[in-house]
C-alpha cells in the first residue's frame, strides 16, 4: 500500500513539475509577446512622431523662408521708398535753386536796368 501512495505522489509532483514548466513556458511566450506588442506599439508611436516632428520641421523651415522673402520684399520697399524720398528730395532741392537763382537774375536784371537809367 506503501509503494502506491508513492508511486501516486511521485506521479502527482511529476505532472505538477509539468503542469509548472507549461506554466512557464506560456508565462515566458506571453512575456515575449507583449513585449513584441509593446515594441511595435512603441515603433508605431516612435514613427508617428518622427513624421509629426518632421513635418513641424519642414513647416518651420517654410516659415522662416516666408518670412525671410517677406523680409527681403520689405527691404526693396525701403529701398525703393528712401530712392523715390532721395530723388524728390534732389528734385525739390533743384526746383529751389533754380526759382532762388531765378530771382537772382530777375534781380541782377532789375538792378542794371536802375543802373542803367540812373547813367543814361
Amino acid at each position: 500500500c506503501g509503494g502506491v501512495v508513492k508511486g501516486a505522489l511521485a506521479a502527482a509532483e511529476k505532472s505538477a513539475e509539468d503542469d509548472l514548466a507549461e506554466a512557464t513556458a506560456l508565462a515566458e511566450a506571453a512575456e515575449k509577446a507583449v513585449a513584441l506588442v509593446a515594441t511595435d506599439a512603441v515603433k508605431s508611436a516612435r514613427e508617428k512622431a518622427a513624421g509629426t516632428i518632421a513635418y513641424m520641421h519642414t513647416a518651420a523651415e517654410d516659415m522662416v523662408q516666408e518670412l525671410y522673402q517677406d523680409m527681403v520684399q520689405a527691404e526693396k520697399g525701403t529701398e525703393d521708398y528712401l530712392k523715390d524720398l532721395a530723388k524728390q528730395s534732389y528734385k525739390a532741392a533743384m526746383d529751389a535753386y533754380s526759382e532762388i537763382r531765378q530771382a537772382a537774375e530777375e534781380e541782377a536784371r532789375r538792378a542794371y536796368e536802375r543802373a542803367v537809367a540812373a547813367g543814361a
